[in-house]
């Protein structure tokens, strides 16, 4: 599902300002893309234009327009939702904002969500995000502190305190406000499968995916990241770069005593090949991750390894203790643990950089396979071109042309679920 606040017919918008405790408040309008201003509970009869401070919505920028701010002033650009929304850590939050001043200028400039306690997650706004900006939902949030994602009742951006008076004026426009669970296929197109599969209108012509088609371009696109989904997870490998934050691992049996007795000069941490076990046991601890073809792990890229030291108090493990093993997806920590459960954290990288011509029909495949086991299908589409959807053994060969072209890529796979 998506969420999207801006642009958006159904959703009214306005802002407050507080400045020297005086209230100014202004709010768009359902039936008028041009929204209206309120002063103290009054409407001015003249058109906003001509009003000192006004907020505009013409469905393709929202503007509020403030006559200026003292140090101490707040404003708030905010909507409230018809119908209260839930969002998830692996959504995505995208934005366009363009300012006349830049957030640095405020003690505080964010982006908030707000749930039916009250309660608010804060995303901080920077000057480089200023423009477009796109960032998955748990990496930028400050402070969610008793918030409840389930219910977000509504969302806003918080403008607080500039470093001095401005009397210019202050302009802040919005073109695009959304939270996506919507993710962008990889391994192949959503209208390709379509295409595959033999789809037609009404008229008889192609069907073209839009978001108002029947099925619409974010029920295929599901299909077909569900089917990388699987294609990953068979093979342990994912054919896009892709990231995984902070997994948990258990200490390695007899890290602590390995790690030892490098100390005490029983075994080598590195440098050659120790005299024990073959070489690299005691040449670092290794972690195995569940992933598989990652990447080198790089600080400067948002990689992390973490090993527990007491309680909650995590370390962060320098990049020269660290080595890898990229094809197995196993890294080697050179460094103590004080207990073994869920003692090691690792944030990486991992997949490989281009998609091959067989994972891609596989892919294909997968989705059609999941399209034509849907009852609407078979009811608005009971002949294609190709074949008919009643042909069992059609999808039945596609299962086997899958299954063929998975074992190229792992020696043990389970089909089972396809």
């Amino acid at each position: 599902m998506s969420e999207i606040l801006y642009p958006s017919q159904n959703v009214v918008w306005s802002f407050k300002l507080e400045d020297n405790g005086v209230i100014t408040e202004g709010s768009t309008s359902l039936t008028d893309p041009v929204g209206g201003l309120t002063v103290a509970g009054d409407m001015p009869e003249s058109p906003i234009q001509d009003t000192a401070s006004n907020i505009v919505d013409d469905q393709v920028r929202l503007v509020v327009k403030l006559n200026g701010m003292s140090k101490n002033a707040t404003c708030e650009i905010f909507t409230v939702p018809v119908e209260p929304f839930s969002t998830a850590d692996h959504e995505t939050l995208m934005m366009y904002i363009k300012t006349s001043y830049p957030p640095s200028y405020f003690n505080k400039y964010a982006l908030y969500l707000e749930d039916g306690q009250g309660n608010r997650r804060v995303y901080g706004i920077k000057n480089e995000d200023v423009g477009s900006f796109r960032a998955r939902d748990s990496d930028i949030y400050l402070d969610s502190k008793d918030f409840n994602p389930s219910y977000i009742s509504k969302v806003g951006f918080l403008i607080e305190e500039p470093i001095k008076t401005i009397t210019s004026g202050f302009e802040f426009y919005l073109t695009e406000l959304s939270l996506s669970e919507l993710r962008k296929p990889s391994y192949c197109k959503p209208q390709d499968v379509i295409r595959f599969i033999g789809m037609l209108d009404n008229n008889g012509r192609p069907l073209l995916l839009t978001q108002e088609s029947n099925p619409s371009y974010e029920d295929v696109c599901n299909h077909v990241v569900e089917a990388e989904a699987f294609i990953d997870a068979q093979t342990r490998t994912s054919f896009k770069i892709n990231k995984e934050y902070k997994e948990m691992h258990d200490e390695p049996l007899g890290a602590n005593l390995a790690y030892g007795g490098g100390m005490f000069g029983l075994y080598r941490l590195g440098g050659g090949v120790p005299p024990l076990y073959g070489g690299q046991l005691f040449e670092g601890i290794p972690v195995s991750l569940v992933k598989q073809n990652i990447k080198p792990i790089d600080y400067s890229l948002g990689d992390c390894v973490e090993v527990r030291r007491l309680g909650d108090l995590w370390d962060v493990v320098s990049e020269d203790r660290i080595w890898w093993d990229l094809q197995k997806g196993i890294i080697y920590i050179k460094d103590y643990f004080h207990r073994q459960d869920s003692s090691v954290r690792v944030t990486y990288r991992w997949g490989q950089d281009e998609v091959p011509s067989d994972i891609t029909k596989c892919c294909k495949l997968l989705a059609s396979k999941q399209i034509m086991a849907t009852d609407w299908y078979r009811s608005a589409f009971p002949i294609s071109p190709d074949f008919s959807p009643l042909k069992i053994e059609t999808m039945n060969s596609w299962v086997w042309e899958i299954k063929d072209i998975l074992k190229g890529y792992q020696t043990q796979i389970s089909v089972g679920g396809i």
